[in-house]
């Protein structure tokens, strides 16, 4: 999926004919397609096997909806819905829990709301509920039958098979978004009638934040475009990806030095005079965790610092701590996105 997606994406930037433009948006958009369903599928594993990492960490609640909810503003302007959002008096601004958890569920609803609504509205409510905070996502679309609502929730099904060639889907986004719930300590139901709309709506326990979070760091004008000059030691033992994120490097002007495994990069890093790294996990001989830890105990009682970019196909949070307890400066789960790679590299070299 790297390279696959690596490759449609670096077409789309350079390739300005309108035919061959054309096929690559439907490679891409199929592409994305495909992603997201792998996605789905290995979410749905982790809840099952209730190896889903969740996070405590202070939010701000109105920046979790108003992201999840502008996600689909364009879908919704398309199809002449309109689309809003409100936050109930009352609910403090910021609250702990896992934000990216609370938005999965967030645009799984509202997603579907915007999909299944034809005409009318699409309304996203948060309010508080005793000990609790509810977040219910309202729309005008085709309803479900009563005798439908309890199998919404279960794997890979929808109120009519019919709605699968008509629709789209696989019938898994409910039954992430029931997993996700619960797994937070709350509860997600639906209620609402054929032919006049539905109300998903979802609680999780309420947590207020002792403190608030300090103000964003606001990003300079121009900033994130900024080119820097740097040389790039690439360890992958994978030709294809290794040969497609080199494609991407000199793109922007970035030339890199390949390594096929941990020793060699070992070796090449301590003959050559590399600003950055980019580092696979898995690789033969000696893997990424090992092969920073090798560099960091080299470095160490010097000035020099390597800056390291870990790349893994694992998106499980105790993956992402473990390379970056080993020394590893940033993570990117793979497939990697330009836009993603690009973003972390230019923060390093700042």
């Amino acid at each position: 999926m790297t390279v696959f997606m690596a490759a449609v994406e670096h077409l789309l930037q350079i390739d300005r004919n309108p035919e061959r433009r054309q096929l690559l948006n439907m490679a891409d958009q199929s592409a994305e397609r495909l992603r997201a369903l792998i996605d789905d599928i290995l979410d749905f594993s982790r809840i099952e096997a209730r190896k889903v990492d969740l996070e405590e960490e202070p939010f701000d609640l109105g920046a979790c909806v108003r992201e999840a909810v502008s996600m689909f503003a364009l879908q919704a302007k398309k199809k002449s819905i309109r689309l809003e959002w409100e936050l109930a008096p009352g609910l403090p601004e910021t609250i702990v829990g896992d934000s990216d958890r609370i938005s999965q569920v967030l645009i799984n609803l509202i997603g579907n709301a915007v999909k299944f609504t034809g005409e009318g509205e699409v309304r996203v409510c948060v309010q508080p509920r005793g000990d609790f905070v509810e977040f219910a996502v309202a729309d005008t679309g085709i309803g479900i039958p009563e005798e439908k609502r309890e199998l919404l929730f279960e794997s890979f099904t929808q109120a009519d098979s019919s709605f699968t060639r008509k629709f789209g889907g696989t019938g898994l986004g409910l039954a992430i978004s029931k997993g996700l719930v619960d797994l937070m300590g709350g509860e997600i139901s639906v209620r609402g009638r054929e032919g006049q709309g539905s109300v998903f709506s979802f609680t999780i326990p309420l947590k207020r934040a002792g403190t608030q979070p300090g103000a964003p760091v606001e990003e300079l004008p121009g900033e994130a475009d900024t080119v820097f000059a740097a040389r790039i030691l690439l360890a992958e033992d994978d030709p294809m990806i290794r040969d497609m994120i080199a494609l991407m490097l000199a793109h922007r002007g970035w030339q890199a030095e390949a390594a096929e495994n941990g020793r060699e990069a070992v070796e090449k890093w301590e003959r050559g005079d590399f600003d950055l790294l980019l580092m696979d996990l898995q690789m033969p001989e000696m893997d990424g965790l090992e092969t920073t830890r090798t560099i960091r105990q080299k470095e160490s009682g010097g000035e020099k610092h390597t800056w390291i970019i870990g790349l893994t196909a694992h998106a499980r949070r105790e993956i992402k701590d473990e390379c970056l307890k080993a020394g590893m400066d940033k993570v990117l789960t793979k497939p990697i996105q330009l836009n993603d790679l690009y973003s972390a590299i230019s923060d390093c070299l700042k």
